[in-house]
Order: C-alpha cells, then structure tokens, then sequence
C-alpha cells in the first residue's frame, strides 16, 4: 500500500475560534482572525478558506506576523494564493501584498493561502493568523476555515502542538 504523504507530512491544525463557528452562516461576520499557530517548527503554513453559499460577501484576506500567542503587535505579511472553483478550475497562482487580497461573491469556492515562515522572521516573529475582513455588512458567506502546517520538522506522532 501506497505511503500517505500527505497525512504524515502535513500537520493538519483546526484554527477556526469558536467565534467563527459559531456564526458559520456568515464566515466574515465581524472581521474574524484565525488562532494564532505557531511556525516555530514549520517552513510554512497553507490555510484554506472553503465557501459554498456566498450573497454578495466579500472580505479583505490578509496574514499577519504576531509577536505571541495573543498578539500585541502584528504586521501584515505577502502570502501567494489560489483560487480553485467549478470543482476543479484552478486559478492562478498569485503572490499578493501585504495588504492582501479581495475574495468575489461567488458561491463553491477554495481559497488556498500560503505563507512562507521566512516571511515572518524579518520582524523577528514565528507566529501568525489569518485575518478576514468583511467588506459588505448586509451579506453573507457560508464556509469553514482550515490550515496545514508544512515542512514541519517532526514526524506527526512526535509533534508538539503549532496551536498557540
């Protein structure tokens, strides 16, 4: 039987607080930020933004470098993403800003967001957190929030927790 390289190289982490699944018939209600996860022990992390029914919801996706755990000081960070739609259309490959980029309003969507931990040592920081900023008050966006931890440093069984 094939090896499962996926399963034993990524560390799959739930960052979704309570706030955004609580409210999972809108995932961009008030600007909800992913826990902070750790890259301590990373190369880099991939969050994937997944929506199925979307009414003229927007939000802003940015990553942000945190000093700890609960953050005093962050700092938006560039991060490539992808959009994927239809089940299988891929999008191109985008590096976007510090300043992020905009999600469109269509329904059945993954957003992959990948960030380098290189990016986050130029302030000297190894945690980070996605941020969501909701664009259009009024609307609505169902969906769920993941991340995948990779070039972890550890076999899984002997992983520590990234969650911060």
């Amino acid at each position: 039987m094939a090896r499962c390289e996926f399963i034993e190289n990524y560390h799959t982490m739930h960052v979704a607080p309570q706030a955004i699944i609580a409210d999972c018939a809108d995932l961009y209600d008030g600007s909800p930020a992913t826990d902070v996860i750790s890259l301590g022990g990373a190369e880099g992390a991939v969050f994937m933004i997944i929506t199925n029914d979307v009414t003229a919801a927007t939000a802003t996706i940015t990553v942000q470098a945190c000093n700890n755990v609960t953050p005093s000081r962050t700092y938006n960070v560039p991060f490539y993403y992808r959009v994927i739609q239809d089940p299988d259309t891929l999008g191109t490959t985008t590096l976007a800003t510090s300043a992020g980029f905009t999600t469109n309003d269509g329904s059945d969507r993954v957003y992959l967001i990948e960030v380098d931990a290189c990016d986050l040592t130029s302030g000297s920081y190894e945690f980070c957190r996605m941020k969501m900023a909701e664009q259009s008050a009024d609307c609505y966006a169902h969906g769920a929030v993941v991340a995948f931890l990779r070039g972890t440093r550890h076999k899984e069984d002997s992983l520590v927790s990234q969650a911060a």
